[in-house]
């Protein structure tokens, strides 16, 4: 299944790509994964365990410095838009996106043609978090 967020990006659940206007950008499986996680649940919150479960499958560990560096791989490969990617301070992050799961039939169109059917999920009004794993004054 490919999901398609924010106008410009595309990722490919199946194979762990993720593209910007069609074009690959790299992104590690532990950063990838945390990206599914908040894409399957758009502009709501995952949780610091919820995110360790996904990551450290059966493992029972405090992972947060993990999830820190894997939420800035996610923001570099976003780019420009790495601001989607929030952080609650103290509870975990959300991906302020609608999300659209592009149907079966689109998966062997182009990426930057790929823009229509599946499902929507809208984005609440703007929040003013600022991500807490980078450095305030």
């Amino acid at each position: 299944m490919r999901i398609q967020f924010a106008d410009k990006f595309v990722a490919d659940l199946e194979t762990g790509e993720l593209f910007k206007n069609g074009r690959l950008r790299r992104l590690q499986d532990k950063p990838f994964r945390l990206l599914e996680l908040l894409l399957a649940r758009p502009a709501r919150l995952a949780t610091y365990s919820d995110i360790e479960r996904r990551l450290w499958p059966g493992l029972n560990v405090d992972a947060r410095h993990g999830i820190k560096e894997a939420a800035q791989k996610v923001r570099q490969a976003l780019g420009a838009d790495a601001h989607r990617l929030q952080c609650l301070r103290g509870r975990g992050y959300r991906l302020m996106v609608s999300a659209l799961a592009l149907p079966e039939e689109m998966l062997s169109a182009p990426l930057q043609t790929a823009n229509t059917g599946g499902i929507y999920a809208p984005i609440p009004p703007a929040f003013t978090d600022q991500p807490c794993d980078q450095a305030t004054a």
